[in-house]
């Protein structure tokens, strides 16, 4: 089986010195959504539906190229992000900018009508190159988010830990 090209994507070309283009890509557990970051100017983060399904259900010929649709641009983050990773369960993406901030977007559906919401989670080492960012991953049910930045410091997000009222657990500021 040779490889065949299914999707193209163009950014317009940003020389400014601070863009670093494209700096994550993450795919959604079912393969299909996309979460794709960057640092150029007016690029914030966007999730793509792939449509890569179409392709495999022969609908469009085997060599077919599907147009992919722009589920959400995530205007809120900024355009400088430079991690994306996504839960296991498909209902949460992270979001890491150059300032250190980790953003959490909930929704139980990546789909147009689902209800969004976003939350500013933690901050962390800044780093200004996507190279020396902080590292971030789900665990494999998708309640802890580990953060370990250029510093060494290890941040864990745990969601199921405890309920508001508690001292140990501390309230994310919600930002859309």
């Amino acid at each position: 089986m040779k490889p065949k090209l299914i999707m193209k994507s163009q950014r317009k070309l940003d020389t400014s010195l601070d863009s670093e283009g494209i700096t994550d890509i993450q795919f959604f557990p079912d393969n299909r959504l996309i979460s794709l970051t960057s640092v150029a100017y007016n690029a914030s983060p966007i999730i793509i539906d792939s449509k890569i399904t179409s392709i495999n259900n022969g609908n469009n010929g085997p060599d077919a190229i599907v147009k992919p649709k722009l589920l959400a641009r995530i205007e809120e983050v900024g355009t400088t992000i430079h991690k994306t990773v996504i839960s296991p369960r498909g209902d949460a993406v992270g979001f890491l900018d150059r300032n250190g901030d980790v953003y959490l977007l909930s929704t139980p559906r990546m789909d147009d009508n689902d209800t969004k919401r976003l939350v500013i989670l933690t901050t962390v080492a800044s780093a200004y190159r996507v190279r020396e960012s902080a590292s971030m991953r789900f665990d494999k049910d998708g309640y802890k988010l580990f953060i370990l930045d250029r510093k060494g410091v290890l941040t864990i997000a745990d969601f199921t830990a405890g309920t508001i009222e508690d001292h140990d657990v501390t309230r994310s500021k919600i930002i859309g």
